[in-house]
C-alpha cells in the first residue's frame, strides 16, 4: 500500500489545528480575504492552497525558505513534538499563587478533625491513672490520624488545559510558528518561576508534607507527654484545655504564607 496523500480539503477547525494556530485565527484570515484563494464552494479548505497564502502573508517582504525535505521535515517534527511534551511537563509542574493558596482549605479540614481529639478524650482520663490515660489517648490521636489518612484529599497541580498540536500535520511554515510560540511559552514559563508569580509543584507539595510530617510527629508523641499530666486534672474542663493546648500547638506545623496559626485553630471545634 502506497502512502496516503494529503487530504484535498480540511475543515477550518481541522486545518487550524494541523497548523498549529487557533480556529480563531484561521477566521479573522477568512474575513480578511487572506484565504480567499483557498475556500472551496462547501465551506472547507485546500490545505496547499492556504499554506501558500499564509508563507506568502507572514513573510511579506522576506524570502520565503526553501520546502524541506522529507527527512528534514521528519526531523523538524520529532523535535516540535518534543519540546511541545517538554512545556507540557512544565506548564503541570507549576502552579499559581491562587492555586497553591487552596491548600489552606486541606490543612483546614486536617485542624477541624485534631480539633475534636479534646472533646472526645477529656471526659474518658478523668480519674484513670496514668498509664491508662496514655493508652486511652493513643487510641483516639490514632483513630485522628487514620481517618485523616483514609480520606482521599486532593491537592493537584493546574491540569493543562491547551489542546496537543497535531504536529504530524503540520508542513514547514506552522512547523517553524509552532516552535517560536513553544519556546516562547517555555521562557515565559521560567521567567514567572523566577519571578515567583508561578510555584514550583514538587518543592510546593515536598514542603507541605514535611509539614504534615512534623505535625504526625507532634500528635503521636501527645499521649505520653500528657498523661501524668491528665491524671492530675481537676475535671473534665481542665483535662480539655490541657488537650487542645497540646493539639493546637500541634495543628501549628501546618501554618504558613497561605494560612495563619489563627485561621488553624480559631473557631475549631470545641
Amino acid at each position: 500500500m502506497g502512502p496516503q496523500s494529503a487530504p484535498k480539503s480540511l475543515s477550518r477547525r481541522a486545518f487550524a489545528a494541523a497548523r498549529g494556530i487557533s480556529e480563531k485565527a484561521v477566521r479573522k484570515r477568512i474575513a480578511a480575504g487572506d484565504l480567499a484563494e483557498a475556500l472551496l464552494p462547501d465551506g472547507t479548505i485546500d490545505p496547499e492552497i492556504a499554506d501558500r497564502l499564509l508563507a506568502e502573508r507572514t513573510t511579506a517582504g522576506k524570502r520565503v525558505p526553501a520546502p524541506l525535505s522529507a527527512a528534514r521535515l521528519r526531523k523538524v517534527r520529532a523535535h516540535v513534538a518534543t519540546l511541545q511534551d517538554r512545556v507540557a511537563e512544565l506548564r503541570e509542574s507549576v502552579l499559581t499563587r491562587e492555586e497553591a493558596a487552596t491548600n489552606a482549605i486541606t490543612a483546614r479540614f486536617i485542624a477541624d478533625r485534631l480539633a475534636r481529639i479534646p472533646a472526645d478524650a477529656a471526659p474518658q482520663v478523668v480519674g484513670r491513672s496514668a498509664g491508662l490515660i496514655a493508652e486511652l489517648v493513643r487510641e483516639i490521636v490514632y483513630a485522628a490520624l487514620d481517618d485523616l489518612a483514609n480520606t482521599k484529599i486532593t491537592t493537584t497541580l493546574g491540569e493543562d488545559e491547551k489542546p496537543p498540536l497535531v504536529v504530524s500535520a503540520m508542513n514547514a511554515v506552522a512547523l517553524a510558528a509552532a516552535k517560536e510560540t513553544l519556546l516562547a511559552e517555555r521562557l515565559e514559563l521560567r521567567r514567572a518561576l523566577k519571578r515567583g508569580e508561578l510555584l514550583d509543584g514538587e518543592a510546593y507539595f515536598g514542603a507541605f508534607m514535611q509539614r504534615i510530617s512534623g505535625l504526625r510527629t507532634t500528635m503521636l508523641g501527645l499521649p505520653s507527654k500528657l498523661a501524668p499530666h491528665l491524671a492530675a486534672a481537676k475535671d473534665a474542663e481542665d483535662a480539655r484545655a490541657m488537650l487542645k493546648a497540646e493539639v493546637d500547638h500541634a495543628v501549628e506545623h501546618l501554618a504558613c504564607e497561605w494560612i495563619t496559626t489563627e485561621e488553624l485553630i480559631g473557631g475549631t471545634a470545641e
